[in-house]
C-alpha cells in the first residue's frame, strides 16, 4: 500500500465545539462560543494532528431581547466580541447602527451577530488556501439567523503575552506559531490583514477600517469564489 500524502483538502476536518451557559448568566447566556480545532485526518478520517484552530463567538439579540436582556452586556461578554458588536450594533435602540444601514443601503436582515475572533494555522500549513476555506466553513456553520458576519482585523503576533516564553510552554499550539518571525510594526501587520479580509469579500467600516463585515443577504462575489473543495 502506498504511504498516505496530506494535506489534501479533503483530509481536514474542523471539529466544533458550541460553548453556551444556563442559569443567571446574564449576557453570556445569549452568546455561543465557538472553537473549531482545524485537523488532519487520515483515509479512514481519524485524526492524526491538530493543525489550527478557529474561534469566535454567535452573539443571540433576538432571543436575548425576548427574555428582556441587556443588549450591552450580550455584546461585551468577551473583549473581542465587544470590539466588533460595539461598532455595528446600537445597544441603546437594539438594533444594527445607522452606520451598518447606510452601508448596505438597508439591505440587512437577521437581528443576530457572527463573529470571528481568531484564526490560528501552524506554518507548515501556511499559504494553502485552508485559512479561507476555514473561514467559510466557520461562515456556513453558524450564519443562520445573523444579519453580519464581522471580524477585528487585529494581528495576533501583538496579543498580550503572545511572544511570552512561560505562556507560550503552557500552550503548545501558540507556541508553534512561530509569531516571533510575523511583522513586528503593528500599522503594517493590521494593513496586510485588513488587504488580506478584502481580498476575501469583507467591506470595511467607514468610521473603523480595523473592523470589517459580510452581509449574508448580499451578494459576494469574492467570498462565493472560496470553494471547500
Amino acid at each position: 500500500m502506498a504511504d498516505f500524502k496530506i494535506p489534501s483538502i479533503d483530509y481536514i476536518h474542523v471539529k466544533y465545539t458550541i460553548v453556551s451557559s444556563l442559569g443567571m448568566m446574564e449576557g453570556a447566556r445569549f452568546a455561543q462560543e465557538i472553537t473549531g480545532n482545524i485537523e488532519l485526518t487520515d483515509e479512514e478520517g481519524k485524526t492524526t494532528t491538530d493543525i489550527g484552530l478557529i474561534e469566535g463567538y454567535k452573539l443571540l439579540f433576538d432571543v436575548g431581547a425576548d427574555a428582556g436582556a441587556d443588549p450591552l452586556e450580550i455584546m461585551d461578554v468577551t473583549a473581542s466580541t465587544m470590539d466588533v458588536a460595539g461598532e455595528v450594533y446600537d445597544s441603546s435602540t437594539n438594533t444594527w447602527r445607522d452606520e451598518i444601514y447606510n452601508l448596505f443601503k438597508g439591505e440587512i436582515s437577521g437581528s443576530n451577530l457572527l463573529i470571528g475572533c481568531r484564526i490560528q494555522i501552524l506554518p507548515e500549513h501556511r499559504k494553502k488556501g485552508i485559512g479561507k476555506k476555514v473561514i467559510k466553513d466557520f461562515y456556513n456553520n453558524f450564519i443562520q439567523g445573523c444579519g453580519l458576519f464581522g471580524i477585528k482585523c487585529f494581528p495576533l503576533q501583538h496579543e498580550a503575552g503572545m511572544l511570552d516564553d512561560d505562556d507560550m510552554n503552557k500552550t503548545p499550539l501558540r507556541g508553534a506559531m512561530n509569531y516571533q518571525n510575523f511583522e513586528k510594526n503593528y500599522d503594517k501587520a493590521c494593513k496586510q490583514l485588513c488587504s488580506y479580509y478584502k481580498k476575501l469579500g469583507f467591506t470595511p467600516l467607514s468610521h473603523n477600517k480595523e473592523i470589517m463585515v459580510i452581509n449574508p443577504s448580499l451578494k459576494n462575489r469574492k467570498f462565493d469564489a472560496i470553494k471547500l473543495e
